[in-house]
């Protein structure tokens, strides 16, 4: 048998390694999982540093303030998510799917996920990782205060996206409005949700639930509201990349840091975010 690498000089021999090393590389930056690029940070409301809590996007702050749920790829490099616990670090995998919202009482999540079929739908799950049951077609879930209604929103066949929201004991869906990535008032009364205006940018309306009335508070999206209901945090559009920025409605948005998808922490102290690594 022919010994090619011995009939190379070691010039050649040394091309030889560096394009199998310079092939493998870039075979890597293709086929890493999508989450290696984003990873999950907090950052004091009052400003400050901020601090790297593991690789994944779309953060939800548990309600007792002990873990962080949020959006990775699991082992077959499927979009799934996990839960990471801020004292011990330990990341534990709870369901197949992603934009884990969390019940009131911290017992559940409620998941977006793909079905085989491709359609989108929400399910419920344990925290602590169960089987996932179907709940609706529907996309971007928030959990009423009060623990009895999820509101989601909904594409129909000619791309209108709805806000409605589910009752959980009857099953009963009640549309609310046109927008998307609805977030539930710590009071119940209201709606932060998102529109695009005529030229196709987002913008934050809080839509009052009894009496339908709506205000424009921002151009962005994801918004997430403090515990207190007084602030909206959410995703702007900087100069150069996204910043997560808060509002009170009918004050001018603060921006915080670079970043994405907000989450508060319970006492409202800190925010959890996602920034591109």
């Amino acid at each position: 048998m022919m010994n090619w690498w011995g009939r190379r000089t070691r010039w050649q021999q040394f091309l030889l390694v560096l394009m199998v090393v310079l092939a493998g590389y870039v075979a890597y930056l293709f086929v890493k999982p999508a989450s290696l690029n984003s990873a999950v940070f907090t950052v004091p409301i009052s400003g400050g540093d901020d601090e790297f809590r593991t690789e994944g996007r779309d953060p939800a702050w548990s309600p007792d303030g002990s873990v962080i749920a949020y959006t990775s790829q699991d082992e077959d490099d499927l979009e799934a998510v996990f839960t990471f616990d801020l004292a011990s670090s330990e990341v534990t995998s709870v369901a197949s799917g992603g934009q884990a919202a969390w019940s009131p009482d911290g017992s559940q999540l409620a998941v977006a996920a793909e079905d085989e079929d491709g359609v989108i739908g929400i399910y419920l799950v344990d925290a602590s990782g169960s089987e996932a049951t179907f709940l609706v077609e529907g996309n971007h879930p928030s959990w009423s205060p009060d623990g009895t209604r999820i509101a989601y929103d909904v594409t129909d066949a000619d791309g209108a996206v709805t806000v409605s929201m589910i009752d959980l004991d009857t099953s009963e869906v009640t549309p609310v409005t046109e927008g998307d990535e609805p977030s539930w008032s710590p009071d119940g009364s209201s709606l932060a949700l998102v529109r695009e205006d005529g030229d196709g940018n987002s913008e934050i309306y809080v839509f009052d639930l009894e009496t339908s009335e709506e205000v424009l508070v921002a151009e962005g999206d994801d918004p997430s509201w403090s515990p207190d209901g007084t602030t909206i945090a959410f995703t702007a559009d900087g100069d150069e990349e996204s910043m997560v920025s808060t509002v009170q409605p009918g004050s001018d948005p603060v921006e915080l840091i670079d970043g994405e998808g907000p989450s508060w922490s319970p006492d409202g102290d800190q925010i959890a975010f996602a920034r591109n690594e």
